[in-house]
């Protein structure tokens, strides 16, 4: 997990403040402690706070191109980033680090808006190219990085990983936006633009965002969950269907190592959680590692699924890290998750998640 934040001139081409980026980076320190950075140029301004996950020493942010007409920040993963380099080298791109955000800079060279077709991964990225004076913004097929949205009443568009970000900038003063407190009532979950602040939006997953150098936006959809209707189901050879499964949880689930610092797994009695802890360890085995696990205890014995996970855990021969957790913990967390989420958090289960997130944390 990164944070990035920025600012972009609609009406003209001003200097953003550098204090004011500060501000705002400083707002989401947690999101990345372990090093900052900051681009500005007329009507622009980028900030990065970055968690070391690839290329430890040279993935600082942000990244450019190799003549500096592009400039990125990103938060997120970019799970074939392998392959995209090779891709890119053989057209005659060169890199300078083996980060999956130096990516972005070249894809944006070689295929502008439509960068995102080739991506795997999930993220919330700001390009900014220096010829068009344009910024780009958009944010993964499924929501998982999230990014915010505020148009301020003097001309500039302000974006973060979190609302944090926005309101430390002081061009909005935090108020409560009545329409999303029944959103998240009615929903138990913030699925639209809606947010808990007036002025702020969400940008959808799946949604990117053209910014001109003159102002003027175009949003584009260019991922969309598309459900069958009843009827129209993918049919087949059962065997063949769950072999073809097979091989895309493995290979989804190999790219989604590739790091340089230890990962981990939670792991519950379910069959998903099991699922990827098991195909996590076998692949992990091949480089004569071993998956380190994490599970909940919940005490009260109609939640609790310890033992079934446990099972688990000797099956592929894990031995994981258990957290207790109660009603005390769940109350005593949920200040610091609703800080977190910046809305109402409805289904309790997130405050056990949160504490295990701790846990993994203070386990390195």
């Amino acid at each position: 997990m990164c944070g990035i934040t920025g600012a972009f001139d609609l009406v003209d081409r001003r200097q953003f403040s550098r204090e004011e980026i500060e501000l705002m980076g400083r707002a989401i320190v947690h999101r990345g402690p372990d090093e900052s950075g900051s681009f500005f140029d007329n009507g622009v301004a980028l900030h990065s706070r970055r968690l070391s996950i690839i290329d430890l020493e040279n993935g600082q942010q942000p990244v450019h191109n190799e003549d500096n007409t592009v400039v990125a920040v990103f938060n997120g993963e970019i799970f074939n980033h392998h392959e995209i380099r090779a891709e890119l080298e053989q057209r005659g791109h060169r890199f300078r680090s083996q980060s999956d955000t130096e990516v972005l800079v070249h894809l944006w060279e070689e295929y502008g808006r439509a960068l995102v077709d080739h991506l795997e991964g999930q993220f919330a990225l700001a390009i900014y190219d220096l010829k068009s004076k344009s910024l780009f913004l958009a944010r993964d097929p499924f929501g998982i990085c999230p990014l915010f949205l505020h148009r301020s009443s003097d001309g500039w568009l302000l974006f973060g990983s979190e609302i944090k970000a926005i309101l430390a900038s002081g061009k909005l003063e935090a108020s409560l936006d009545l329409r999303g407190v029944d959103h998240i009532f009615t929903f138990f979950a913030m699925g639209t633009r809606r947010t808990m602040f007036q002025g702020v939006e969400s940008l959808p997953a799946g949604h990117a965002l053209l910014v001109q150098a003159d102002g003027a936006t175009q949003e584009f959809v260019f991922y969309d969950i598309d459900f069958p209707t009843q009827g129209q189901e993918r049919s087949g050879d059962p065997d063949s269907l769950s072999e073809e499964l097979g091989h895309l949880l493995e290979r989804s689930i190999r790219l989604r190592l590739r790091s340089d610092v230890p990962v981990v797994s939670y792991l519950s009695g379910g069959v998903d959680s099991s699922l990827v802890a098991r195909l996590a360890g076998e692949e992990l085995a091949k480089k004569e590692q071993q998956l380190k696990t994490f599970t909940i205890q919940i005490r009260n014995p109609k939640l609790d699924e310890t033992a079934l996970a446990l099972n688990t855990a000797k099956l592929i021969g894990t031995d994981p890290v258990i957290l207790s957790c109660g009603e005390k913990e769940i109350s005593e967390t949920y200040p610091a998750l609703t800080m977190s989420a910046e809305t109402p958090v409805i289904d309790t289960s997130s405050a056990a998640l949160h504490l295990l997130a701790w846990k993994v944390r203070e386990s390195g």
